[in-house]
């Protein structure tokens, strides 16, 4: 993980990144919708860790700009 950011300025494709967010909020509601445990915790999961990888990239360029 240190040498990606140290090579691409950040984690994770921003754009790429929030369309995958978008994405996996619509998976969860499914999941809720069709009542299954194992689906909604997967993608709760999921959403987890790229909700970190955004809030990490988003530090890392704030912390560039400066």
């Amino acid at each position: 993980m240190i040498e990606t950011v140290k090579r691409h300025k950040r984690l994770i494709d921003l754009m790429f990144a929030f369309l995958y967010f978008a994405g996996i909020i619509f998976l969860i509601y499914y999941s809720i919708q069709i009542n299954d445990v194992v689906f909604f915790y997967l993608n709760t999961s999921i959403f987890v860790f790229v909700a970190g990888e955004l809030l990490v990239s988003m530090f890392l360029i704030k912390k560039r700009k400066k």
